[in-house]
């Protein structure tokens, strides 16, 4: 019983690592990759495998047998999926003794990805982990080269109006996700720092040879401390109490098991000497 209650806790908490999301939008198909590997780390060349998409609802949407390209390597074409909604995955590989299934557990779809982004997405495997980290690195590339300005000249009010426009788009279209890895508020306070930094960036291009030396100095400052603030809400520390959840959920949930085997030998226990009494004392 005990050992069947830790393989229930270690699978449990595997999925929650494990599991990931391709995310696509609604306007094409989609071509979803995937490593296979057994669970022991040995690529599965010439494996059987087949994958499943299902509805929100649970029902089958399609189905089908995915490309091997590689070494452990698939891919497999999903048709278009209209709806913006999650839509379960599953895929599925055998072959002798080696079995398993896929961390990727759903398909996300979105109302619109640009180009770019999209492009990105098929050379990192699409998930939702490889957006936040492309957002997030994104707005560091972009911000520390802001910040790391010393004196500005014409060319360079041009680049960095050009860099801080195509992060301000990128975000309106991945609002979503900003929110999701940053939280509503802080995600906000993001959002209309770069915003801010845009406008002023803008007005400092269009105004370069009509303002002085000076004026061109302070909107500088500005902007680069509009800069620094953003950069200390993208990596700010979080509150404690979301330090101490990180380890209070699965110590809750070993906690638990434990007591369930403790009360189960205590159980187990007393049935047996309740049964030991019914037939007298033991000669």
């Amino acid at each position: 019983m005990k050992k069947l209650l830790i393989l229930m806790l270690g699978l449990f908490l595997i999925s929650m690592i494990s599991a990931d999301q391709v995310l696509w939008d609604n306007d094409t198909n989609i071509t979803v990759y995937d490593t296979w590997r057994d669970i022991d780390g040995t690529p599965l060349t010439g494996a059987t495998c087949t994958w499943y998409v299902y509805n929100p609802i649970g029902t089958l949407n399609q189905s089908g047998v995915p490309n091997e390209l590689t070494l452990g390597v698939l891919n497999f074409t999903v048709n278009q999926l209209i709806v913006v909604d999650t839509y379960p995955m599953l895929v599925n590989c055998t072959k002798g003794i080696y079995n398993g299934t896929s961390s990727l557990r759903e398909i996300k779809i979105v109302d619109e990805l640009s180009e770019e982004y999209k492009n990105r997405l098929i050379e990192i495997n699409q998930t939702t982990k490889d957006i936040y980290d492309l957002l997030e690195n994104d707005i560091n590339v972009t911000l520390t080269s802001i910040w790391n300005l010393t004196n500005i000249t014409y060319e360079k009010a041009l680049e960095i109006e050009s860099d801080i426009a195509n992060l301000d788009n990128d975000l309106v279209l991945l609002r979503d996700f900003l929110e999701d890895k940053w939280d509503g508020a802080d995600a906000d306070r993001i959002y209309d720092k770069i915003k801010d930094i845009r406008s002023d960036v803008t007005y400092l291009r269009s105004r370069y040879y009509y303002l002085s030396e000076e004026e061109r100095t302070n909107l500088l400052i500005g902007i680069r401390e509009d800069a620094r603030e953003t950069l200390d809400l993208l990596y700010g520390k979080d509150e404690w109490w979301e330090g101490i959840l990180i380890w209070v959920i699965p110590l809750f949930i070993i906690f638990i098991i434990i007591l369930i085997v403790i009360l189960v030998k205590r159980k187990k226990k007393q049935i047996e000497d309740f049964g030991g009494n019914l037939h007298g004392p033991r000669r």
